[in-house]
């Protein structure tokens, strides 16, 4: 999927933002403040429907404004221009609306479908010293994406997951436990072998990537947890917990609690790392998510890289960007200061922010 046209109007200081993108790589310059991220941020909410930013809709909409609206005028495939596809989200501060080619939709997750964003920017080491939920989510997002049937087991086993809850709030009988504990056990087991394939897939390309980015003296590893203990059966599991879970209010096993566990040889990954190297380590991880996504799919990722040129010395930037211009992905860049020689080696359109407003510039 290549955006050759994105419009951006009532987003943060946007207003009327109509750009026509490259197929390669667009590098987005100006002073902290002036707009550039979230040219970024629009096109990671229009493909999952939330921010990498912290804030309510009501932080996002423009001052004076009741609503932003996204626009993405895409080509499905490289080689046809007449492959077109418009995807379109308004989003107000109470309700949103979602189109593709003009129709309606009903779920934001139809738009992701179509269009797959990685984004790397200066939280991402979040997803290293972070809480399971963001690793969670960087797992599940893959799958989305590569597993056609994740969407409908991740939606029952969440369904019958909120029914267990309920029965724990409403201190129902241990009879009322039975059934959505063995349904809860069954739709396990399928989420958890799906994820447990992907993650085998990941780990694959994670191995030779680290030496890449982070250099052969460190010596990492990443594990999947399925968030209960490695040889129990989570049925029994549950069973053993009813009691304790009560007292807790939830239920305290299963794939909800899962987590990829990063490690050296000498123990977890957050506590031994500098916040430069964890966030190599988070490009890493989208490295790696990129390429099992084009591996297993025709997708190709837009490649959404905020404030890359002060998160990597020059050396690993050369590196990486010399890697991912060679998937053929569409790349946004954003950075405060005008493009040095790498990115001038690879060609990259040039756009200058200032106040809002957006212009292209020649190199």
């Amino acid at each position: 999927m290549i955006v050759n046209r994105l419009q951006i109007d009532g987003l943060r200081n946007l207003s009327k933002v109509d750009l026509a993108l490259d197929p390669g790589i667009n590098f987005f310059y100006g002073l902290n403040g002036a707009g550039k991220t979230s040219v970024l941020e629009a096109a990671h909410i229009l493909a999952t429907g939330r921010s990498f930013r912290v804030g309510q809709p009501r932080d996002m909409i423009q001052y004076g404004q009741s609503r932003y609206q996204i626009v993405a005028h895409c080509q499905t495939d490289a080689e046809d221009p007449n492959s077109t596809l418009i995807l379109g989200l308004q989003r107000s501060l109470d309700d949103w609306t979602a189109r593709i080619n003009g129709d309606p939709i009903e779920r934001i997750s139809d738009l992701a479908t179509h269009l797959v964003a990685l984004s790397f920017h200066p939280s991402s080491h979040e997803l290293i010293e972070g809480g399971p939920e963001r690793r969670r989510q960087y797992l599940d997002y893959t799958m989305f994406h590569v597993e056609h049937t994740f969407l409908t087991t991740w939606r029952n086993y969440r369904k019958v997951l909120k029914h267990r809850n309920a029965c724990i709030r409403q201190k129902l009988g241990d009879d009322s436990f039975d059934y959505w504990e063995g349904e809860l056990a069954r739709y396990a087991a399928l989420l958890t072998k799906q994820r447990e394939a992907i993650m085998q897939q990941l780990q694959e390309v994670f191995s030779s990537l680290s030496e890449m980015i982070l250099g052969d003296n460190l010596s990492l590893a990443m594990q999947y947890q399925r968030g209960w203990k490695q040889d129990a059966d989570l049925l029994d599991v549950l069973l053993q917990q009813r009691r304790t879970d009560r007292q807790m209010g939830y239920t305290r096993s299963g794939p909800h609690r899962a987590d990829i566990r990063l490690s050296l040889s000498t123990g977890k990954v957050a506590p031994q790392l500098s916040r430069g190297q964890q966030k190599s380590l988070a490009l890493i991880l989208l490295m790696s998510q990129l390429s099992v996504i084009q591996a297993e799919t025709s997708h190709r990722p837009l490649i959404l890289l905020d404030d890359f040129p002060s998160e990597l010395d020059v050396n690993k930037q050369a590196a990486c960007l010399d890697r991912l211009s060679k998937t053929g992905c569409q790349i946004l860049i954003t950075g405060v200061d005008p493009p040095g020689p790498g990115l001038k080696q690879h060609s990259a359109t040039v756009f200058h922010v200032e106040h809002g407003q957006i212009h292209h510039q020649p190199v």
